[in-house]
């Protein structure tokens, strides 16, 4: 990618040739050509919107693509058209960026900030249902098996249950290495 390094990766759900690329510069859809060892590249529209993105999350079936911002929202891209759709959150943008997301069956976004902000989004509306607040910036996110729960780390680890009340944290213990 020349002068526009890729700072993010990941495959497509359902199409195991492609890719998204966070760059730098933007983000780029790639088709793995393998028969004649070649990367097509898409670049998406995201007409004058410039940011710094920290973390992406596709849904299940390619069709949408989010990613979190240094500056604290959420872009939603049309993975087929290639094109922005629309930010979240509605209203006031997460404090020191979004750093972490996970996306729930029902489509819904759980996103991890750097100050330490947990919130739930509406994939309908792009509001905020539900927020909460741990020690230390959210750096990642990981969902139980049947999505009751959640743990997020930070400097200590958290479990949380999205379903009933965000609000409702269990600190698990302090992150101990040897």
């Amino acid at each position: 990618m020349g002068d526009n390094p890729v700072t993010l990766l990941k495959f497509f759900n359902t199409q195991e040739e492609r890719i998204i690329a966070i760059t730098e510069k933007g983000i780029l859809l790639l088709t793995i050509d393998s028969d004649n060892k070649k990367i097509k590249s898409l670049v998406v529209n995201l007409g004058n919107l410039k940011r710094k993105f920290h973390t992406m999350i596709i849904d299940s079936e390619d069709e949408y693509l989010y990613c979190g911002t240094s500056t604290g929202d959420i872009i939603e891209v049309n993975v087929e058209r290639a094109i922005y759709k629309r930010m979240a959150p509605v209203g006031k943008n997460f404090t020191q960026g979004v750093y972490t997301m996970g996306i729930l069956p029902n489509g819904d976004l759980i996103i991890g900030a750097g100050d330490g902000t947990l919130a739930k989004i509406s994939i309908q509306t792009m509001k905020v249902k539900k927020r909460t607040k741990v020690w230390g910036s959210v750096s990642s996110i990981t969902f139980t098996k049947d999505f009751t729960h959640f743990f997020c780390g930070t400097k200590e680890v958290y479990q949380i249950s999205h379903f009933v009340y965000l609000e409702s944290r269990i600190f698990i213990g302090s992150i101990v290495t040897s």
